[in-house]
């Protein structure tokens, strides 16, 4: 005699192994170079910014830190627990939005020139904190 609860969950099994699995849209999109036949990524500018400012150790020993925008694009650079601005990447260029608004934006056409902005406001900032005298002690 043969037992019906078997074949159910058979069913069960076999469908869930043979839907096809959901993209990770986290992931970039992979690529084939045909005349190297390896695999690439290809980034937008804001994630080959991340990936860059993310790579120079000097970033964190200051204090800062760089991660992706709230929106999953763009990248958000942190001094300590405090937003400090992003970069956007608007078609070609990417522009840098400070946290203070009163103080000038910058646009840039290159990744390049975005990490050489970036490291100049982060030692601009770290030399204006050494700068400023250390509160005197209220007796």
């Amino acid at each position: 005699m043969r037992s019906v609860a078997p074949k159910v969950q058979n069913r069960r099994t076999s469908s869930i192994l043979t839907q096809p699995s959901l993209p990770n849209f986290g992931e970039s999109a992979l690529t084939t170079d045909s005349s190297c036949d390896t695999a690439m990524t290809s980034a937008t500018p804001d994630r080959e910014l991340l990936q860059q400012l993310a790579n120079i150790p000097e970033v964190s020993l200051s204090g800062f830190s760089v991660r992706e925008g709230l929106s999953g694009t763009g990248v958000t650079v942190m001094k300590g627990r405090n937003y400090f601005g992003s970069w956007r990447a608007v078609d070609t260029q990417l522009v840098w939005v400070p946290a203070n608004l009163t103080e000038p934006g910058h646009i840039v056409e290159t990744v390049d020139e975005a990490v050489r902005h970036t490291l100049l406001l982060i030692l601009k900032s770290i030399e204006t904190t050494r700068t400023k005298p250390p509160r005197s002690i209220a007796s």
